[in-house]
C-alpha cells in the first residue's frame, strides 16, 4: 500500500510549471531544428513559421526563436506575395503547348 504523502499545492504548481517549461523547450528545440535544415533566411522563413503552426507550435514561440516579428508575418500570412514583389518580379512568358 503507498506510505506516501500527497503533494502539496506548491509542489503541485512546481510540477505544472517545470511540464509547462519542458514543453516549450521541446518546441524551441524543434523550431531550431527545423529552421536548420531550412535552406532561407529572412522573411523566407514565414513558410516555415506557417507548417510550424499548422503543426501545433505557437507562432509566438517560433517568431522569437527565429527572431522574426509577429506583426510582419500575419501582414505577410494574410498577403504571401506583396504588390512590390510581383511589380519587381522579371515578367516571364508561358509558352503552351496544346494537346
Amino acid at each position: 500500500m503507498w506510505s506516501g504523502s500527497w503533494p502539496t499545492r506548491t509542489e503541485s504548481a512546481e510540477s505544472r510549471d517545470a511540464r509547462r517549461r519542458i514543453r516549450l523547450l521541446e518546441q524551441e528545440n524543434e523550431v531550431l531544428r527545423r529552421a536548420a535544415a531550412y535552406p532561407s533566411i529572412g522573411k523566407r522563413l514565414y513558410p516555415l513559421a506557417k507548417e510550424l503552426a499548422a503543426e501545433g507550435i505557437p507562432v509566438a514561440v517560433t517568431c522569437r526563436v527565429l527572431q522574426l516579428a509577429r506583426q510582419p508575418y500575419y501582414r505577410w500570412l494574410a498577403e504571401p506575395v506583396t504588390a512590390g514583389e510581383i511589380a519587381e518580379a522579371p515578367s516571364q512568358r508561358v509558352v503552351r503547348r496544346e494537346p
